[in-house]
């Protein structure tokens, strides 16, 4: 089902993810992860708590997994949301960002060499893919 990601906010999932695009010259990107242990394509999530929403818990698990390279972000900062939602095993914000977000994995790559506190995350880096 595809809805607006603000009904998330009244739904519980076990997982649930933000998944970052851009549209350029008429192409959509992504940004996705990739897995430290399994080296496989993954979005930015992970288990929501039982005491989160959906879309909560997307949130929050996009800030861990991303390290926080562009700051913690709320559902409030983006206006233009819409999410998957697949019988309420899953939920995936997609949320629509500006040219600023390319430099994700740069950050991403920074922040892991000058950071010696232990990560939340479980991505390795941190990748745009085009929509083909």
């Amino acid at each position: 089902m595809i809805t607006l990601a603000s009904r998330l906010s009244n739904i519980y999932t076990p997982r649930a993810s933000v998944i970052p695009y851009i549209i350029i010259k008429g192409q959509i990107f992504f940004l996705l992860g990739k897995d430290q242990k399994s080296g496989d394509i993954t979005d930015l999530g992970g288990g929501v708590k039982q005491y989160e929403s959906a879309l909560a818990g997307a949130f929050r698990e996009f800030t861990e997994e991303s390290n926080e390279i562009l700051g913690r972000i709320t559902p409030n900062d983006f206006v233009c949301t819409v999410a998957l939602l697949e019988k309420n095993k899953m939920s995936v914000v997609f949320i629509p960002v500006d040219k600023v977000w390319l430099e994700a994995p740069r950050l991403f790559e920074e922040k892991k060499k000058h950071h010696r506190k232990k990560s939340h995350s479980e991505i390795e880096s941190l990748i745009w893919f085009s929509e083909s």
